[in-house]
């Protein structure tokens, strides 16, 4: 593996023991990501189609349908697959802009976090309980810091990538 030897960061772990955050953090996201393709087989989605209303259910204003293939980095043509599959289960619907209506926006359906709950409700409890019971408000900062800068460079390599595959 190109670079290895950089990639490991080995530290000390709060009983002393040496904790490799290269394995820690594998780990982690291995059982994330198969966390998330296991809630959107749950949905009856991909995990491709579910990350995709996560993000429409985290936008700021109602997306257009190029705008949400920015927003995922798929193409205008794989958006318009993921949003009919969408809206087919009942997930997503399509309006109108009022301002232009030549254009079309993507909009989460009425209710769609009381449809999501069942499966993500019991985690998100379960972390909650973890982060307040077992971490102290110092602990909390820090890990919400390393969340955050994880969250950014995981965000600037993805661009990255996307460069070279271009």
């Amino acid at each position: 593996m190109i670079g290895r030897e950089r990639c490991m960061t080995v530290v000390r772990d709060t009983d002393g023991e040496k904790a490799d955050f290269e394995q820690v953090n594998r780990d982690f996201s291995s059982a994330e990501v198969l966390f998330h393709a296991v809630a959107g087989e749950a949905l009856g989605v991909s995990p491709t189609d579910y990350k995709c209303l996560d993000l429409l259910m985290q936008a700021d204003t109602t997306p257009t349908a190029g705008r949400l293939a920015e927003m995922s980095g798929l193409t205008t043509g794989a958006i318009t697959g993921v949003v009919d599959r969408l809206e087919k289960v009942g997930f997503v619907r399509r309006l109108r802009d009022p301002d232009d209506r030549r254009r079309i926006l993507i909009a989460p359906s009425e209710g769609v976090d009381a449809k999501l709950a069942w499966v993500f409700e019991p985690l998100r409890q379960a972390v909650d309980a973890v982060i307040e019971n077992e971490f102290h408000a110092g602990e909390r900062a820090a890990i919400r810091h390393y969340l955050i800068r994880m969250t950014n460079l995981l965000r600037e390599h993805t661009s990255l990538l996307r460069e070279l595959n271009k």
